[in-house]
C-alpha cells in the first residue's frame, strides 16, 4: 500500500475536526455580522420615512435626530446599556443586569472567532432602532436636547432592562430562564422583538407625542386633520419602507444567532417575515380604501402612505412569532395586523395625540 492510500493518523483527523470547527464559529460571526449591518442599516430606512412624513422645512432637525440616535445609542450601550441588559456573571439578577462582566465590555471572554464582539454589535443594532422609533412620534416640535434626554433614558435604562426580563437567560419572564421560583409562568418568547424592541419603542412614542401635545394648528377646532401638515414626500416614504423591509430579514432572520444547524429556521423565519409583511400592505390598501371616511377611510383614494405603514405593522406583528408559526398562520398574522395599525392610528387622531409618523400605530 502506497503512502498516498494510507488512512489518516489521529492527529490529522483532530487538525481537520479542528479547522471545520473553527470554519463553523467564523460562519456563524460572519452571519450575525451580516444581520447586524442589515438591522443597523434600518436606521436609514427610518430616516428616510422620517423625512417623507414631515414637512420640507423640519427635514434636517429630524434627520439630525435621526444620526444621535445611532451615534449616542453607540456610546451609552457600549458604557452601560450592554451590562444592564445582558448579566454573564454568576449568581445574575432576574430584574436587572448587575454583573461587571458586559459594562464597557470589560470583562467578556473574547473568544478566538469575534462572536462576543459581534454580540454586543448586533444587540446594539436593535436597541438604536427602538430609540430611533420615537423620533418620528415627536418630529417637529421637539426641542434637541429635550429629545437628546429621552434618548438617554430609553437607549440607556428602559430598554435594556426590558431586554434582561425577556432575552437574557437570568430574566424573570424569560422562557430561557430554568429557575422556576423566578420566572413567571412558562416566561415568554419573542424572537426578534416584537414586545421587546418595537411595542417599548411604540409606547415610548405615544408618551412623548401625549406630553408634548399636537404641533400648532394639527388639528381643526372639531378635531379634523388639518392638510397643510402631510408629509412632503411620498417617495421618500415608499424608500424609506422598502430599506426597513430589507433590514427586517436581519432582525428576524438574524435572532437564530448562528447559521450553523440553524439554516432551516433561518429559512422558515425569511417566509414567514415576508408573507405577513406583503399580507399586511395588500389588505390595509383595501381596509383604507373601503372604509367609509367615517371609519378612516381614504374615500375610494389608493393611499400609498397607510398601504406603506400596514405593511410595517405586519412586519411587527410577526416579529414575535416568526421562528414558530406556519407560513398560513403568518398571512393571518398579517391581516389581523392591517386592521389593529388601521384602529390604532384612527385611536390616534381621535385622541388628538399627533404622531406624525404613526410610529405607535405600527409598533404598538
Amino acid at each position: 500500500m502506497s503512502g498516498a492510500d494510507s488512512p489518516p493518523t489521529s492527529t490529522e483527523l483532530a487538525e481537520v475536526q479542528a479547522t471545520l470547527s473553527s470554519l463553523s464559529d467564523e460562519v456563524d460571526t460572519f452571519y450575525l455580522m451580516w444581520a447586524a449591518v442589515l438591522v443597523f442599516n434600518m436606521q436609514m430606512g427610518f430616516a428616510m420615512l422620517s423625512a417623507g412624513a414631515v414637512r420640507r422645512k423640519n427635514v434636517t432637525n429630524i434627520m439630525l435626530k435621526g444620526l444621535l440616535d445611532a451615534s449616542l445609542g453607540a456610546v451609552i450601550w457600549y458604557l452601560w446599556g450592554y451590562g444592564l441588559a445582558y448579566d454573564f456573571d454568576p449568581d445574575p439578577n432576574a430584574f436587572i443586569g448587575s454583573g461587571k462582566t458586559a459594562f464597557a465590555l470589560s470583562g467578556l471572554p473574547y473568544d478566538d472567532y469575534g462572536y462576543d464582539y459581534v454580540g454586543w454589535f448586533f444587540q446594539y443594532a436593535f436597541a438604536a432602532a427602538a430609540a430611533t422609533i420615537v423620533s418620528g412620534a415627536v418630529a417637529e416640535r421637539c426641542m434637541l436636547t429635550a429629545y437628546l434626554a429621552y434618548t438617554t433614558l430609553l437607549t440607556g435604562f428602559i430598554y435594556p432592562v426590558v431586554v434582561h426580563w425577556v432575552w437574557d437567560s437570568a430574566g424573570f419572564l424569560s422562557a430561557l430562564n430554568t429557575d422556576n421560583d423566578i420566572r413567571w409562568g412558562s416566561g415568554v418568547i419573542d424572537f426578534a422583538g416584537s414586545g421587546v424592541v418595537h411595542m417599548v419603542g411604540g409606547w415610548a412614542a405615544i408618551v412623548g407625542a401625549k406630553i408634548l401635545g399636537p404641533r400648532r394648528g394639527r388639528f381643526g377646532p372639531n378635531g379634523e386633520d388639518n392638510p397643510g401638515y402631510s408629509g412632503h414626500s411620498l417617495a421618500l416614504t415608499l424608500l424609506g419602507t422598502f430599506i426597513l423591509w430589507i433590514g427586517w430579514y436581519g432582525f428576524n432572520q438574524g435572532s437564530t444567532l448562528a447559521l450553523v444547524g440553524q439554516g432551516q429556521l433561518a429559512a422558515r423565519v425569511g417566509v414567514t417575515t415576508t408573507i405577513a409583511g406583503a399580507t399586511a400592505g395588500v389588505v390595509g390598501l383595501y381596509v383604507k380604501r373601503g372604509l367609509p371616511p367615517v371609519l378612516g377611510g381614504a374615500g375610494h383614494v389608493w393611499d400609498l402612505g397607510h398601504t406603506c405603514n400596514s405593511l410595517l405593522a405586519g412586519l411587527v406583528g410577526v416579529t414575535a412569532g416568526c421562528a414558530t408559526v406556519e407560513p398560513w398562520a403568518a398571512l393571518i398574522i398579517g391581516f389581523v395586523s392591517a386592521f389593529v395599525y388601521h384602529a390604532a392610528s384612527c385611536m390616534m387622531r381621535q385622541l388628538k395625540i399627533d404622531d406624525p409618523l404613526d410610529a405607535f400605530a405600527v409598533s404598538r
